[in-house]
């Protein structure tokens, strides 16, 4: 697809969306959804990521798009993507004070009941819980998805995402390090992504 014709879609899907049909917002969905879990497995932290999986995150994000599509105030990709990594790190955070919280309670609870001879099943289920075994094989799944999809990509498209996706640096400065313009950089990092999620969805 050509830039021109892809920022128009790009445009149309938002227009689309902000009008209140869901093909708009199930067009960005789609579209952006192996972004996100891009980020998402990049910035979860190690802690969570056997009680949460970057998949679970992502799906939140997404629900909370269709929720607040109506907030949405930009026009183009760069501005829609700006947005969407916002509410993914919302989500993050949100994650990460939940399950701080609910260490917390659980931790509270044990020096409560410990004298209990009852007490020792009830803690043993919470433990499990959060060191949920499934939880941790799909986002180990989901990593090495995302490690044989990049490995597949020619050099510059991965040096773009891992500069733009990794280190979120400004297009102004990727363009600087490959000698093109900001414009160029995006583009090429646009490229780079529809590769990827072909290489993710094949």
């Amino acid at each position: 697809m050509s830039e021109p014709a892809r920022e128009r879609d790009v445009a149309q899907w938002i227009e689309s969306a902000r009008a209140g049909s869901p093909g708009g917002l199930e067009q960005i969905a789609a579209t952006y959804r192996n972004y996100l879990l891009l980020i998402a497995n990049q910035e979860l932290d190690a802690q969570l990521q056997g009680k949460v999986g970057a998949s679970d995150i992502v799906q939140e994000t997404l629900l909370q798009v269709q929720r607040k599509f109506g907030q949405f105030e930009g026009g183009n990709e760069e501005e829609l993507l700006a947005w969407l990594r916002q509410i993914l790190r919302r989500q993050l955070l949100d994650a990460g004070r939940r399950y701080r919280d609910a260490g917390k309670r659980h931790a509270g609870r044990e020096r409560r009941i410990a004298p209990r001879d009852d007490s020792q099943g009830a803690d043993l289920q919470l433990a499990a819980a959060d060191k949920s075994p499934r939880a941790e094989t799909i986002a180990q799944e989901e990593k090495e998805a995302l490690t044989r999809a990049l490995e597949k990509l020619p050099e510059d498209y991965r040096q773009v995402i891992l500069w733009r996706s990794w280190e979120r640096l400004p297009f102004a400065e990727i363009g600087r390090k490959l000698g093109r313009s900001a414009a160029a950089a995006g583009k090429l990092w646009a490229r780079a992504i529809e590769r990827l999620q072909r290489e993710l969805n094949s």
